[in-house]
């Protein structure tokens, strides 16, 4: 099964960017959870081709053969692992050089690549950090309880207070059998004895019950960013959550449906759709940024000045235009940048360079398409912030 040591965190980004040695080899793949890819093997065989892609690179480098063999085994042995090809996500990045292999079985879909140089290349995992909204999700019924925190490509659940019932059944037993007596010229006089299944006083359950979950909600959530909070639960429910609810940003869409019998990915995924646009707020405003300072000397798509100021931290927000790979090398001492092909000794990605400097130093990076640009043309932009 997959784990935590397939999620990609910051540091497991810098970590890998500050590695220099020979020889670092970087695999991307596409791959599948399930279907005719998995059964037939087609992610075995794209990973293998890149594998032999790599070997062809490093001989006709003039490496001894059995050095080659050794520096790839770590990769073949993954070949060997059957029960590792039934268990992806959407797409696979390997790193390996003398020392180590290091593999992410990551939600987004790769272009089949790979590269052999002094450094790890990074660009296609910058996706994982972007700034993009993040948001809540409150999966509810009379049956279930879930909260969860979410991001593009993540979630996990944020456990609530033990004193919020987890279901319905949990008010009922609070009160007592409730009896009510009707009387009026057409009921005939007689006494009517009502249960929680009668429409009335189960709406009044349910308000308390929801009432409860808010309170607990607001609970788990108090010290946390007030973010919008999406709710998942059947049509019917919504408006009778809105007038429990005391949560702050409780999201104007919610997810219609009933979330008891879905997995927690499911419940995820439905949730992002309904936020899909709310989560490119923060790059239009990025964008909107570098317009409003664009020749003020607070911007430039100056390459060698972009690295060199990435390296002072003076970077806030690092626009890369996807698929353009920068090659070139960099000086760290004397922060000279010099251009370059992908083939050249010692050449590196100059984009995971700056990439990497803008990460390290706290800032913002987004790996964005030719068309959304702030500079037409420009393979790398920045906003400083000073």
């Amino acid at each position: 099964m997959m784990t935590d040591m397939d999620r990609l965190t910051r540091e497991d980004f810098e970590r890998l960017a500050g590695i220099k040695s020979q020889n670092c080899i970087s695999i991307f793949i596409p791959t599948h959870k399930k279907g005719m890819e998995v059964n037939e093997g087609l992610d075995w065989l794209q990973f293998k081709n890149q594998l032999t892609e790599v070997r062809d690179k490093l001989l006709k480098k003039n490496y001894q053969e059995k050095y080659v063999t050794e520096l790839l085994a770590p990769g073949f042995n993954l070949l060997n692992d059957t029960g590792f090809w039934h268990l992806q996500d959407k797409g696979l990045a390997v790193f390996m050089n003398d020392e180590n292999i290091r593999y992410f079985r990551l939600p987004v879909s790769f272009e089949a690549e790979n590269y052999v140089g002094n450094a790890f290349v990074l660009d296609p995992l910058l996706i994982f950090f972007r700034e993009e909204g993040k948001f809540y999700t409150l999966a509810l019924s009379q049956k279930k309880v879930k909260l969860f925190k979410n991001s593009r490509y993540h979630f996990e659940e944020i456990p609530l207070p033990s004193s919020v019932p987890q279901n319905i059944d949990d008010i009922l037993s609070l009160y007592e059998f409730t009896k009510r007596t009707m009387q009026g010229k057409n009921m005939g006089g007689g006494t009517i004895y009502h249960s929680h299944t009668d429409s009335f006083y189960n709406d009044q359950y349910t308000l308390e019950f929801f009432r409860q979950v808010n309170i607990g909600v607001n609970e788990a959530l108090r010290d946390e960013e007030k973010l919008p909070l999406v709710l998942y639960a059947v049509d019917s429910m919504h408006s009778v959550y809105q007038k429990a609810n005391s949560y702050p940003n409780l999201f104007k869409e919610g997810v219609n449906g009933n979330p008891d019998h879905l997995l927690d990915q499911e419940i995820f995924e439905r949730s992002l759709d309904v936020m899909r646009s709310e989560m490119l707020k923060p790059l239009k405003k990025k964008i909107e940024t570098y317009n409003a300072f664009a020749g003020t000397g607070k911007t430039s798509y100056s390459i060698d000045e972009i690295i060199r100021e990435a390296q002072s931290g003076r970077v806030d927000t690092l626009f890369i235009e996807k698929n353009n790979h920068l090659w070139g090398t960099y000086n760290e001492q004397s922060k000279e940048t010099k251009m370059g092909r992908a083939s050249d000794k010692d050449s590196i990605s100059l984009s995971t360079k700056a990439a990497a400097f803008t990460i390290e130093n706290g800032g913002f990076v987004y790996e964005v398409n030719p068309e959304e640009m702030p500079e037409a043309g420009q393979p790398l932009v920045a906003v400083f912030r000073y």
